[in-house]
C-alpha cells in the first residue's frame, strides 16, 4: 500500500539537492488520485507557492510524450505513420538548412523514412533542425 507521508521527505530532499524552486506531483491508482501535492515556489522572483493546481510550461518535454503516444498507436495498428505523415502541411515547417525540401522529397519517395526522421528530429532542437 502506498504511504503518501513517506514520499514527502524524498521530494523535499530532491528540491534541495537539485536546487529547483519547486514541483507539483500527482499519483493516480486506477481512477483515483492517491497523492497530490505542491512543494516549494513557482518562481524565485514571485515566491508564489506551488500547489497541486499549479500550471507549468512543459516546453520540449512534450515532444517525448507525443512521439511515444504516436509510436504506441502505430504499434497497436491504430495509426499508419506513412499515411499520417502525408497529412502534414510541409509548408508550415520552417526551412532551416533545407529541411522543407528534404521533407518534401521524403514524402514523395520514402514515407517510412520520413516518419522516422520526424520522430527522431522532433525530440531535439539544435539550431539546424526543424522545430516540430
Amino acid at each position: 500500500m502506498f504511504d503518501p507521508n513517506s514520499l514527502d521527505p524524498i521530494l523535499e530532499e530532491i528540491i534541495t539537492s537539485w536546487g529547483i524552486p519547486g514541483l507539483a506531483i500527482g499519483i493516480v491508482q486506477g481512477d483515483e488520485i492517491v497523492y497530490s501535492r505542491g512543494f516549494g515556489v513557482q518562481s524565485l522572483e514571485t515566491q508564489v507557492p506551488v500547489t497541486p493546481e499549479s500550471i507549468f510550461g512543459v516546453a520540449s518535454v512534450s515532444k517525448c510524450f507525443v512521439a511515444t503516444a504516436v509510436m504506441r498507436l502505430a504499434e497497436q495498428g491504430k495509426m499508419d505513420l506513412a499515411i499520417e505523415v502525408l497529412k502534414l502541411n510541409l509548408h508550415a515547417f520552417p526551412d532551416h538548412a533545407g529541411s522543407r525540401q528534404f521533407l518534401t522529397r521524403l514524402v514523395e519517395k520514402d514515407k517510412e523514412r520520413l516518419a522516422n526522421w520526424i520522430l527522431k528530429n522532433c525530440s531535439k532542437q539544435p539550431s539546424n533542425r526543424v522545430s516540430c
